[in-house]
């Protein structure tokens, strides 16, 4: 899919809603008037997104779940067998053994140490919005910023001298995309860095009832989009990112801010939609977070997964599975309303054959088709709730809407976003 050089929406954008703070509602019609906005960054992400060739571009989306959950599929065989079926290719070979050895596409960092990776539904909600107005402040900072940020820490005493040759260019030549090469280096600086974003708790709970929150936070959301959006037009047109000022000093943060400005700029060869691919291992009780009862889904660290179903699949092979443990593969998919979440590292990866790519924390999702493939293995989409979200309010009142969602959340219920 080609890619456009310039981006300028017909539809004027409105400025962001906000909250009435004596009732802490938002009215219908207030967000009906962001609208505009969310059609707006669609149609920015959509023109200017580059999609892989190894997908089927912008049509994929319009494909159905079971043909995308199916296609290229690898069938995982029966538990009395260790791993999957073999193919005769010897790169996905070599991609295979060099993926036994690296969790970075699989398990929790830091042998699953107990912090919250995921939130789910409202404190999913509330953590995207937070997120993004974090990342929207991204403007100032800059590879030294970051890089003297972590000089200063002393989270790194550990860090190879591969990974500080990295940051090193990243500092000395002003170039970002060293500080995703060194993410993608195996070792623990990938991994302190998602640990400490896994450290991060909701700032400034809201006190609001679950409909007023939804609409709070929904506001905020494309709200931030007609932000962003209107961003990238003054950068079209003087070469400058007019975003808010930076005040943040956690390193973890600069670094996530810093990756971010990678994929700010119109066209950016980065940006990635499509589906990606991750594998893991879950205790049922894990397991059980993904039901059909929940909502929303967002990972409070760098998710990494891979374009190629292969690489994801091959951790199963790699070693015996625990008795009490099931085979998870969590199949992204990367829509244009959270194409500006989702980074296309392969050209710049340590490791290019592994078509990685980056989520970002912050990305609101929502749980799509699960199989049960065995008893032991299951599949799981997880996909953009932006889509479902605005769709939903071009199509119902929000009021509608959020109704399903408040019976939802006081009784037992089947509903899920569709």
């Amino acid at each position: 899919m080609g890619c456009s050089a310039s981006v300028t929406p017909a539809s004027t954008i409105p400025s962001c809603t906000k909250v009435d703070v004596a009732t802490n509602t938002v009215s219908d019609e207030a967000l009906r008037s962001l609208l505009p906005a969310i059609n707006a960054a669609k149609y920015f992400n959509e023109t200017s997104t580059q999609t892989d060739s190894l997908q089927d571009d912008l049509e994929m989306n319009q494909t159905s779940c079971s043909e995308g959950l199916n296609n290229g599929r690898l069938n995982i065989v029966s538990d009395n067998q260790n791993g999957l079926e073999q193919r005769t290719n010897s790169s996905e070979i070599a991609i295979r053994t060099y993926n036994a050895t690296n969790p970075r596409f699989h398990q929790n960092p830091l042998d699953r140490e107990e912090l919250d990776w995921i939130l789910f539904d409202l404190d999913a909600n509330q953590f995207c919005v937070n997120n993004q107005s974090l990342l929207m402040s991204a403007s100032q900072v800059t590879p030294a910023v970051v890089v003297d940020a972590i000089e200063k820490s002393d989270d790194f005493r550990n860090v190879t001298p591969e990974v500080w040759k990295l940051l090193n260019k990243a500092k000395g030549t002003g170039d970002a995309t060293y500080l995703v090469q060194a993410y993608t280096v195996e070792s623990h600086f990938y991994k302190i860095l998602n640990r400490k974003l896994a450290r991060q708790s909701l700032s400034n709970p809201m006190s609001m009832d679950i409909v007023a929150q939804m609409q709070a936070t929904l506001s905020a959301a494309f709200g931030q989009m007609n932000q962003f959006v209107s961003a990238i037009q003054a950068f079209q047109a003087d070469g400058r990112i007019g975003l808010p000022n930076n005040n943040e000093t956690d390193w973890a943060r600069l670094f996530l801010q810093a990756m971010y400005r990678l994929i700010m700029i119109p066209n950016s060869t980065l940006r990635y939609q499509g589906l990606t691919y991750r594998g893991m291992r879950l205790t049922q009780k894990e397991l059980e977070c993904y039901n059909e009862d929940r909502i929303f889904v967002c990972n409070k660290a760098i998710t990494s997964t891979s374009k190629l179903r292969s690489v994801a699949e091959g951790f199963f092979g790699s070693a015996p599975r625990p008795e009490h443990m099931v085979d998870v593969l969590f199949i992204y998919n990367i829509d244009s309303y959270s194409a500006l979440f989702a980074i296309d590292v392969h050209t710049i990866s340590s490791i290019p054959p592994e078509e990685e790519v980056l989520i970002m924390p912050g990305i609101l999702l929502t749980i799509g088709e699960t199989k049960v493939i065995s008893p032991h293995s299951r599949e799981i989409e997880l996909r953009s709730a932006y889509k479902d979200l605005a769709e939903g309010m071009m199509a119902n009142s929000l009021t509608g809407l959020l109704s399903n969602f408040e019976s939802e959340s006081s009784s037992e219920s089947e509903y899920k976003l569709q």
